[in-house]
């Protein structure tokens, strides 16, 4: 099976990815994990060992109790390869506190008893640790449930954490600290995201999670701007996660996600720009079925949501049978340009296969509004039929039936796109939840799995985020300027940046 190598650059992507890979680690027979996660053998208790494909890359004091060794490379000689050559400086703070949920998994690890682990028929598995991890949930490795390759792990030293004095704040500071620091970037390149590719069979590209609010927004242009030059025309798809909780303040903010999409769209196969879902624009349950009960205030709940979204629309490259490659996933989508919008249905609002062809069929509609839709890309609480230039659809968690691809068929035909341009694919099990999905479903019919469905549309619509990034840049507010000026930002590199935009967005304008 062709393989995809992940990376995770910033603190809220990985929230979004410890979901992902908590989920992946117990998905179903429907779906061949080992386009993730890489096996091995623990030679001394004869077990097989997994490990997550990726490479995450994090600020210093955000890992909390995570291990870049454990307990499956406690004696690995990658050691050796990773050692650092320079100057140590030691520091010591105190040990960061292990809740209830990683308590839980050590004992489980260390005892290695069948017994404590929830058999498929305990009851209302998500919701075992789901009181105890709203309230302790501090960063993303406090909910965490895998083992990672010692190759995995990138602490920057440079930058702390949650500081307020010298945050991590502005593009150009994560584009120097990629550019200045040569031995950074061979460690990621080569040490790294060149080891878990020679190591595939045959890999088939590459899946990027990042920040786009803060300063990772610079240091992921600039890593992919070297990672393409290094892997040539391979597949990379970015998902880039918009977080207005991390501190930056909104003008900041928009500066930085402007100057990402301009970057980022020169350098990736796919970009997908996708917001923290607000309470006030994420569907509820009015017109009956399945939704949300969770205010989404926390990063580890909101964090689900896009999670779930982001593993349905991937789903068809991990599929045991049939699947698809991810140059052929994002084909109808990068056909007339970079980019993509994300919707999704979190829980989708039913199970049944007689429900959901009613939904799809009726589809409770406002003109041309979709409800039951959040557009996680301009976070509204619906999406639009509407012309399209590519589109591909994927619901997860409903049985099949030949009513239901039918029903399907003629939903989506609602939004015209190009003979095809349209793929869809269904598939019987729903998303996992795991023992640290946190509690944010309405209803307890929803506890091993869940229904969801999620779209990758292309349209004349992404003008309007081409345009708004131009906005910003051309109006930047005088703190954002003396920022700007502290970090070596000319007026001139604005301007290109402006150019670059202006030329994207003629592709999307003429589309309308």
């Amino acid at each position: 099976m062709p393989e995809i190598v992940t990376l995770q650059l910033g603190h809220s992507s990985s929230f979004v990815g410890t979901h992902l890979w908590n989920a992946l680690d117990i998905d179903g027979e429907h779906v061949d994990s080992s386009v993730m996660i890489r096996s091995g053998i623990d030679v001394e208790r004869g077990t097989m060992t997994y490990a997550p494909r990726v490479v995450v890359v994090d600020l210093k004091g955000s890992l909390g109790t995570l291990k870049r060794v454990n307990q499956l490379y406690e004696d690995s000689e990658d050691q050796e390869h990773l050692a650092w050559n320079g100057k140590i400086d030691v520091r010591r703070q105190d040990a960061y506190a292990k809740n209830e949920y990683l308590t839980f998994l050590e004992t489980e690890e260390e005892e290695g008893d069948a017994a404590a682990k929830p058999s498929p028929q305990a009851p209302k598995p998500a919701k075992q640790f789901s009181k105890v991890l709203d309230s302790s949930v501090q960063v993303w490795s406090d909910f965490n449930s895998m083992f990672y390759h010692p190759r995995t792990v990138v602490e920057l030293g440079a930058y702390a954490h949650g500081d307020s004095v010298a945050p991590f704040a502005i593009f150009n500071q994560g584009c120097d600290l990629w550019t200045e620091d040569r031995a950074l970037q061979e460690d990621i390149l080569e040490n790294r995201i060149r080891f878990f590719l020679e190591e595939c069979d045959s890999p088939q590209g590459i899946q990027v999670l990042a920040d786009i609010s803060n300063a990772f927004s610079g240091f992921t242009s600039s890593c992919l701007e070297s990672l393409r030059e290094d892997v040539g025309k391979m597949c990379i798809t970015v998902y880039g996660v918009s977080d207005n909780y991390d501190g930056v303040t909104e003008p900041i903010r928009n500066f930085n996600e402007a100057l990402a999409l301009s970057h980022i769209t020169e350098f990736a196969s796919l970009y997908v720009p996708i917001k923290k879902p607000s309470e006030s624009n994420y569907r509820s349950a009015d017109f009956g079925g399945y939704g949300l009960k969770s205010t989404l205030h926390s990063r580890y709940h909101w964090s689900a949501c896009l999670a779930a979204a982001i593993d349905a629309i991937t789903l068809p490259t991990r599929l045991a049978k049939a699947p698809v490659s991810m140059p052929s996933l994002i084909a109808p989508l990068s056909a007339t340009g970079p980019l993509a919008m994300l919707s999704s249905s979190v829980p989708f609002p039913f199970k049944s296969s007689k429900d959901v062809h009613h939904l799809l069929v009726k589809e409770y509609a406002d003109g041309n509004h979709v409800n039951w839709l959040h557009n996680s890309t301009f976070d509204v609480s619906h999406d639009l039929i509407e012309q399209c230039e590519g589109q591909v659809s994927v619901l997860r968690g409903v049985a099949g039936s030949p009513e239901l691809t039918d029903a399907m068929n003629a939903f989506l035909s609602m939004s015209p796109t190009p003979i095809g341009r349209s793929n869809s694919f269904l598939c019987d099990s729903g998303f996992p939840i795991s023992l640290a999905f946190p509690d944010i479903f309405n209803s307890n019919e929803i506890s091993a799995s869940a229904p969801v469905f999620a779209q990758l549309k292309s349209s004349s619509r992404l003008s309007q985020l081409v345009s708004g990034g131009i906005d910003s840049l051309q109006n930047v507010p005088g703190k954002v300027v003396r920022m700007m000026e502290a970090n070596n930002i000319s007026r001139e590199f604005i301007a290109s940046n402006v150019d670059d935009l202006t030329a994207l967005l003629g592709v999307y304008d003429e589309l309308a």
